[in-house]
């Protein structure tokens, strides 16, 4: 089969959006090598190498008013794109579909991830939710086969939308394969050292957006300061909600209490962009919970046995 794919998220996005865009892809080139898989993005980047993959190609805008204003070629330009590579299938794998494309032939997927912002509408701004809202009402109407990633994306949908169940399919995002392998102890201590990691941390994973409740984490360690002194390592950037988040820390003297990885000159490397190193910091803060929960067991039991705490 000829399948085609958003490939924007792939190119260019270093979050959520972007892992699962990847993934789904080497995960399908991996076990449906005899199919062929177009990416159609405005730009080509080094986020998702795919040279290694022979039945991969990403189809790029070549008018150069379109190079100029990507925007318009996504909106206009790109269908046609869709149109000419005679695609069996395009499956757009971020809550939307391209204008036009419910004219062609091609049968069309698309994966919405969540209506947070109808549950939540706090966390976004006005005019998110209204693009949000339009792209995936649009997007579900026309589309052959929705997929939500989880039961609850698929509830909000029929609840919130009115979208016909018997047209979604749950399909759960997988999870990077790095994350199988197994991390030496010299690995830990050279990443450690790269990132300048203290010996015991919380850790928040996340791009820093309200709806990610970051400032609740750090208020918390506010009010917990005196009891527990654990930093916090951020993996994640953010813009307004950072500021707050720093200013927050600071104006408590808890500066230095908060680590935020991509603020540092290692985070500049190719191995912190592509998460390869994740592993290593998620590998150290797992033993530490390890030993945090077996001492709370060891705690319950002696109290459960009338013995005194220890």
């Amino acid at each position: 089969m000829n399948i085609g794919y958003d490939g924007k998220r792939a190119f260019q996005n270093k979050t959520g959006l972007g892992n699962y865009s990847r993934s789904l892809i080497m995960i399908l080139t991996r076990f449906y090598p005899g199919n062929q898989y177009r990416l159609f993005a405005p730009k080509q980047t080094d986020l998702f190498d795919i040279r290694a993959l022979k039945n991969v190609d990403a189809i790029l805008p070549e008018n150069s008013w379109y190079k100029k204003f990507p925007t318009l070629w996504r909106r206009f330009g790109m269908v046609k794109e869709i149109a000419k590579a005679q695609l069996d299938i395009y499956h757009g794998i971020s809550n939307e579909l391209p204008r036009g494309i419910e004219q062609l032939t091609v049968k069309t997927v698309v994966t919405v991830h969540d209506l947070i912002f109808e549950r939540f509408p706090k966390t976004y701004h006005f005019e998110e939710r209204f693009v949000h809202r339009w792209k995936i009402k649009r997007a579900c109407k026309i589309a052959d086969a929705i997929i939500a990633i989880s039961e609850q994306t698929k509830a909000d949908l029929v609840n919130l939308y009115g979208v016909n169940a018997e047209k979604i399919y749950i399909c759960h995002q997988s999870c990077n394969p790095i994350f199988e392998q197994r991390i030496t102890g010299e690995e830990k201590a050279l990443v450690k050292k790269k990132y300048q990691l203290p010996e015991r941390y919380f850790l928040f994973v996340s791009s820093i957006a309200p709806r990610k409740n970051l400032v609740v984490i750090c208020r918390a360690m506010i009010l917990l300061k005196d009891k527990i002194n654990v930093p916090l390592v951020v993996i994640g950037d953010g813009k307004k909600e950072k500021a707050e988040v720093k200013q927050l820390m600071k104006d408590n003297g808890m500066e230095e209490r908060l680590l935020l990885l991509n603020e540092l000159p290692a985070s500049k490397e190719g191995a912190f962009t592509t998460a390869a190193d994740f592993p290593a910091i998620t590998n150290r803060l797992w033993h530490w919970c390890i030993h945090l929960y077996l001492k709370d067991l060891d705690c319950r039991y002696w109290k459960h046995c009338g013995a005194n705490y220890r």
